[in-house]
Parts: structure tokens; sequence; C-alpha cells
């Protein structure tokens, strides 16, 4: 509120190279405070009108991130605990000797706002990355949490899968071994990859690994009625032929389906060949073709007679 005073620190702080804005009592200095938003204050303690504790207090509630510096030569030890207590920054006594102390409390002062500012901001930056990393991870949890939950179920099915196929695998070797007639898979070199036993205790042992027509067929060469090579263009083939072999089969007829199987890579990699003996189909069509042959000779001769019997000879006439 000393006029003096007052100038001469605001025109050193001016000379250092600070701005300054000068109050004489407590409600200038607020009014000035709201307008001026300031960096620091200044604030004497014996004031007239409005007491420098009471202005220390309100500012503190209206920007609590301003460091406010008390000057007073009145009260000592005990202003100077109050006004530490209420929020004060600094306290120095009247007179000021050297105005060096009060620059380095004012230069402090504002080193400790700019701290205290990039502090809060760089805690805002981090709860916002925080908070940003939370809800990234939070969405991630979900993400991996559904992921989870389509897995399980994924296994789930996959088991059932492996369950139904190992009973479908079972049924089918059950049919294997009831099928009364020869099933091999041959790959594209004719090495036989699989021979259900019947084949096996057909030809006498396991073939597996070596050649179809040396092992089934008894021949040193593909044998000339195998569809193979159609085959292992992705087409069924089907074909019949009377084996020329010795043995207890040589002679026999037989009838053959040769399916592709697909490999990983989408080209047919193996063909299954399903063999069945139609011996006894072919007897009986050839029974059926001699009957026929022979009823067909007897309605001949049965026509040629009755053709004879109702013949008039050379007579031509148009009575009844």
């Amino acid at each position: 509120d000393e006029e003096i005073i007052r100038g001469s620190i605001a025109v050193y702080l001016e000379d250092s190279g600070y701005g300054v804005h000068e109050a004489p009592d407590g409600h200038a200095a607020l009014g000035c405070f709201d307008r001026q938003k300031p960096q620091l204050v200044l604030l004497d303690l014996r004031m007239p009108g409005m007491d420098g504790l009471e202005v220390l207090s309100e500012m503190r509630q209206r920007d609590p991130d301003v460091p406010v510096i008390v000057v007073s030569g009145a009260g000592g030890m005990q202003d100077a605990v109050a006004a530490l207590r209420l929020g004060a920054f600094d306290f120095i006594a009247k007179p000021i000797i050297d105005m060096a102390v009060l620059e380095n409390a004012v230069r402090r002062g504002l080193e400790q706002r700019r701290l205290v500012l990039e502090n809060r901001r760089y805690r805002q930056g981090l709860e916002a990355e925080v908070t940003a990393r939370t809800h990234a991870l939070r969405e991630r949890s979900e993400e991996l949490e559904n992921a989870n939950r389509r897995l399980k179920a994924e296994i789930a099915k996959g088991r059932r899968m492996a369950d139904a196929l190992q009973r479908s695998e079972g049924r089918l070797q059950e049919v294997i071994a009831l099928f009364e007639g020869f099933i091999y898979t041959v790959n594209r070199e004719y090495g036989i990859v699989f021979m259900n036993r019947r084949l096996a205790e057909a030809v006498g042992r396991d073939a597996v690994g070596e050649s179809c027509f040396r092992a089934i067929y008894g021949r040193e060469a593909i044998c000339e009625w195998c569809p193979n090579l159609a085959v292992f263009e992705g087409v069924t083939q089907r074909c019949e032929f009377q084996r020329p072999d010795d043995g207890p089969w040589g002679g026999r007829w037989q009838h053959a389906i040769h399916t592709p199987i697909l490999g990983s890579s989408g080209r047919v990699a193996r063909t299954q060949v399903i063999v069945m003996d139609i011996t006894e189909r072919k007897q009986a069509e050839e029974r059926l073709k001699r009957s026929e042959a022979e009823l067909k000779a007897q309605t001949d001769r049965l026509r040629t007679t009755l053709k004879g019997r109702l013949r008039f000879g050379n007579i031509v006439g148009k009575s009844r």
C-alpha cells in the first residue's frame, strides 16, 4: 500500500524484463487479479480495507496455481507462518535492502509455476494416454474374449466332428471288413497305398508298396483295361474285365469302380478301386443269351410250320 515502495519494486522488476501491474489495496488487487490473470503476485500483509491474509486466501481459491510472495515488515514470524499455511510461496521481510533477493524469489516462484503447469499437462497427457490405452486394452480384451469363445466353440465343434469321424471310420472299417469284394488304393506310380483284408488274403500278403498290376493281377505291365489315366484327370471310371492271370481268380469276370482322391493341393493324388466279382452274373447272362437263342430258333420253326399249314396253293378268290 506504500506507493514509493510499490513503485520502486515495479521499476526494478520492469528493468529486469517483467511486466508489472500495481494495485494500492486488497480490493483493487483482486480486481487486477481477475482481469490480468498474473503468473505471480507480490502481496503486502498490512493494508487498509482488506488484510493481506484475506487477499491471499481469496486468490488461492480463485487460482491456486499462482505463486504468492508475501512482502511485509510487520508481524514477524507469526505472519509468515500464517501466510505459508494459506499457501504463500515465500515470505520476504521489509525493508528490502537487496532487490536481487526479491528478484530471485520472483524467478523461483515463476519457475515453480512453470514446473507445476508442465507437470499437470504431463499428468493430464499421461492420464489421457492411460485412458486411451485402457480403452484400447479393454477393446482388445473383449476381442480376445470373443476370439477365445469362438475358439472354444470351434474346438468343441472339432471334437464333435472328430468323434463323429471316428465313429464313421469305425463303421466304415466294419463295412470294409464285411465287404466281399476287393478295395485298394494306389498312387500315381501305381503303388498300393491301402488294401482291405479280403484282398490281402486273396493275394496271400499285405502288398502295400508294391505295384498293383504285379501284386494283384500278376502282370509285368499296367493292365490294358486300367482306366487310371482318366481317373487321375478327376473322372470316375467303371470297367468290366475277365482276369487273364492264373490261380483261383484266373478267368473270372470282375467289375471295377475307379474313384479319384484329391490331395491337399486340390490335385488328384490317389485312386481308390473297388473290385467286385461278377462271374455268376456273367454266367447268368450267358445262360440267358443261350435261352433267348434257343427260344428264337423254336419260334422261327413254329412260324415256318404254321405258314405251311395255312397255305392255299395257287387259288385266288374273293369269297370268304
